[in-house]
């Protein structure tokens, strides 16, 4: 389909969140800023986040982003407003500890747990989580009109979506509770409990990583299953305000055979998970 300047400031004006998916190169980053800007014109609050770990975002503005929004500067004739940021997974995953630790010396334990150090900064699966949680930030501030997000290339973009149910499926399948339950008795019993709880596998776990390994595992888990919890509550918030009547997705494709193989793939995923086409650009 082909969207004209007035039908594309129509879907604007109905919609509150946007999400652009598509394959690497094919001007996805471009278009969802061209859609901020739009909205802004048509004088909309306007939050912009790209979750592209490329960073093409700040470079196609020529400011610097963090995770922080940072207004954009317009001309001023545009009455409306653009803030821009980029995901920072750590600051983010910060932010969702300090929220949902149950008070702040256990954020603090967190904080200084070494799996959590590594967890945060440099394991690939908890970006899409980080998204998630960004996004509904901002959809709770209620300082936007508009949320435009610019996601991973091709099929990351699908990651991104499906985190939501991924996590709750990890929660309410009672899998959480089974890892944590022996920890939680390790703490009331002592250290031998924690062997007796989880049988087998506990001792599999100590012979293959050491009982420290085990130790910080253990308080890692036990510190972080309010946050986990948490991180399932954002995820169901986000997954249902994703399908809402007031969001859509616009398919950014181009005639290049890695773009014209994807798009189909993509558009199928999108009716697959009922989210809502609103354009193919």
């Amino acid at each position: 389909m082909s969207q004209s300047l007035s039908e594309i400031e129509t879907l604007l004006q109905k919609n509150r969140v946007i999400v652009t998916v598509g394959s690497g190169g094919v001007g996805k980053t471009t278009s969802s800023i061209a859609l901020a800007l739009i909205g802004a014109r048509l004088g909309k609050k306007v939050g912009l986040l790209s979750i592209d770990p490329a960073k093409r975002l700040a470079d196609a503005l020529g400011i610097k982003l963090g995770s922080e929004l940072r207004r954009v500067n317009l001309k001023a004739e545009i009455t409306g407003s653009l803030d821009a940021a980029m995901l920072d997974q750590k600051a983010v995953f910060d932010e969702m500890v300090r929220r949902f630790a149950p008070n702040p010396n256990i954020a603090e334990k967190i904080f200084q747990n070494s799996i959590y150090k590594e967890v945060s900064s440099n394991l690939g699966g908890p970006l899409e989580y980080m998204a998630l949680a960004k996004l509904e930030s901002m959809l709770r501030s209620g300082g936007y009109d508009l949320i435009v997000i610019d996601t991973p290339p091709d099929s990351h973009a699908l990651d991104f979506l499906a985190r939501p149910n991924i996590l709750a499926g990890f929660i309410e399948t009672g899998v959480m509770s089974w890892m944590i339950k022996p920890f939680h008795l390790a703490q009331k019993l002592g250290a031998g409990a924690l062997f007796k709880a989880g049988g087998k596998i506990m001792g599999g776990i100590s012979s293959i990583t050491g009982m420290k390994m085990l130790k910080m595992l253990a308080e890692f888990l036990v510190l972080m299953e309010e946050v986990i919890i948490g991180f399932n509550r954002v995820g169901r918030e986000v997954s249902a305000a994703l399908k809402a009547d007031t969001t859509g997705f616009v398919l950014v494709s181009a005639p290049y055979n890695n773009a014209v193989r994807s798009a189909p793939h993509l558009l199928r995923e999108l009716k697959a998970n009922n989210y809502p086409l609103l354009a193919i650009i």
